[in-house]
């Protein structure tokens, strides 16, 4: 029997979306054919809390703890296949992070740094 421990996940009622974390997998389904699960495997399992989000039709991001601060990742999907690839957008040393939530119609999203020096940074 398999065991499913999904988590973070994130939903996109505009594009029909669900995506969710189950270990070292982002996984995510369309309202439109949910016979097909997408999935995207990372070499190891992603650590908590890692925060998912659905950036766009053919994009999931994701910001992850890593031992110095944060990594930023990018999940370019080919929905067609039920595939994508990974690509680190930036790897930032700093004490505090945290992901915005998109506004509405928005077509970026805000990433909130604060530095060890207290100095809060923006960055699109």
């Amino acid at each position: 029997m398999v065991q499913f421990r999904r988590r973070d996940f994130a939903f996109s009622p505009e594009l029909g979306r669900t995506a969710w974390i189950d270990a070292a997998v982002v996984e995510w389904i369309d309202d439109g054919d949910r016979s097909r699960v997408g999935r995207v495997v990372f070499p190891e399992p992603l650590p908590v809390p890692t925060q998912l989000e659905i950036v766009g039709d053919d994009l999931l991001g994701l910001c992850r703890p890593t031992a110095a601060g944060l990594e930023v990742v990018a999940i370019d999907l080919d929905v067609a296949a039920g595939t994508g690839t990974i690509r680190s957008i930036a790897d930032l040393a700093t004490p505090q992070t945290a992901l915005l939530p998109r506004l509405t119609g928005a077509t970026t999203q805000l990433l909130a740094v604060v530095g060890f020096d207290d100095t809060t940074t923006v960055l699109r």
